[in-house]
C-alpha cells in the first residue's frame, strides 16, 4: 500500500511541474490559459479513446474471441500485428 501511495503523490507532483511549467514557457504570449485547456483536452481525448482503440485487440483470461475462436499462439500473434505496427510507426514518425 505504501509503494502505490508514493507512487499516487509522485504522479501529481509531476503533473503539477509540468502545469508550471507550461505556465511559464506560454506566460510571455498570454496563451497560457489556452495551452494548459488544450493540454487537458488531449489527456481526456486519450482516456476515452485509447480503450475503446485497444478494446478489440484484449481478450482476457478466457483466451475466447467475440466469435467463440480459441486463441493460439500464433492467432494472437495475427491479432497483434495491427497494434504493434501502429506504434511502430509513431515511432519512426516521432523520431
Amino acid at each position: 500500500m505504501k509503494d502505490s501511495n508514493s507512487f499516487t503523490i509522485a504522479q501529481g507532483m509531476f503533473g503539477s511541474a509540468i502545469q508550471i511549467w507550461q505556465i511559464e514557457i506560454w506566460s510571455p504570449i498570454q496563451a497560457t490559459t489556452t495551452v494548459l485547456q488544450l493540454s487537458h483536452l488531449a489527456y481526456g481525448l486519450g482516456t476515452i479513446s485509447s480503450p475503446v482503440l485497444a478494446s478489440s485487440f484484449v481478450y482476457g483470461k478466457a483466451n475466447v474471441t467475440r466469435d467463440g475462436a480459441v486463441l493460439t499462439p500464433d492467432l494472437r500473434k495475427h491479432n497483434l500485428l495491427i497494434p504493434f505496427g501502429i506504434n511502430a510507426v509513431i515511432q519512426v514518425i516521432r523520431k
